[in-house]
């Protein structure tokens, strides 16, 4: 009887400990006891949040009624694939999320045009492009991973990016970007993978201590020029440049790494 009475009392604390689930405002939580942090996985369909929705840098939460709230600091945003109902979200129109790490989703946000965020965040990837969207308020320099977020994006005018901690971009299709530095990325023993194949790319600033360009990377930059004799120069230390790197870089007169004139290959697929 008495480790019953014992077990019944310790039971509400020990399922404190665990994660669990919480709404606010329409958004679903899912809150790490432990470490009291919170990650927004839902969005409910009902449209209940508002086509604008804003998430607050903490939320109050309890596992249960006979345990207090307490304060959850928001990490990162990470929707989950919708087999059901693709169009599940088509409500949103905006999402304000200045304090998160990350931004991850794998469903889809048809009607999505504008993304806010602030100093934290590091990651942006998305499995199922928003088409629509126009706008992004960020700060590239925090960035380390860009996927499938834009893709294809005709809208966004980018200004120049500046990164100083990315491991993986992409910018496929992106016909607005125009200049980005990558001048003070600290390599790692990976190094940093990069695509801007067809995009409106002009001026490029590589990492001092660049390894590899990869397959296609700049492939239908037709307006990329260096505005130094027609050549783009590399760091000594990239030994490899991927096929078709440069393939449609109309304005590029050359491509000089170390001295050594980079292969046909690279701008080409046919063999000269």
């Amino acid at each position: 009887m008495n480790r019953l009475l014992i077990f019944l009392i310790m039971l509400p604390f020990a399922m404190a400990a665990m994660a669990f689930t919480y709404t606010v405002d329409g958004v679903e939580y899912e809150c790490d006891s432990s470490k009291k942090t919170a990650v927004v996985t839902y969005f409910k369909a009902d449209g209940s949040t508002g086509a604008d929705i804003v998430i607050p840098e903490k939320i109050k939460a309890r596992i249960n009624q006979y345990v207090d709230f307490t304060e959850y600091t928001v990490t990162s945003i990470n929707l989950e694939h919708l087999y059901v109902n693709h169009d599940r979200y088509k409500f949103i129109k905006s999402i304000h999320a200045p304090y998160i790490v990350s931004f991850s989703s794998s469903a889809a946000l048809p009607e999505l045009t504008d993304l806010e965020f602030g100093d934290n965040l590091e990651r942006l990837y998305c499995t199922i492009t928003p088409t629509k969207l126009k706008t992004i308020k960020w700060n590239p320099k925090t960035i380390k991973v860009v996927t499938g977020i834009f893709y294809n994006n005709k809208e966004i005018n980018f200004g120049k990016l500046v990164f100083e901690n990315a491991t993986t971009l992409h910018f496929e299709g992106c016909t607005k970007l125009k200049s980005v530095d990558m001048g003070k990325v600290p390599l790692t023993a990976k190094g940093i993978y990069f695509n801007f194949k067809n995009s409106g790319l002009t001026q490029i600033t590589f990492p001092e201590k660049l390894q590899m360009i990869y397959e296609g990377a700049f492939e239908g930059c037709s307006e990329l020029s260096p505005g130094f004799n027609g050549d783009l120069y590399l760091p000594e230390t990239c030994t490899f440049i991927g096929t078709n790197a440069f393939k449609g870089c109309s304005k590029l007169k050359g491509v000089v790494a170390s001295g050594w004139q980079v292969s046909n290959y690279s701008f080409s697929d046919e063999k000269k």
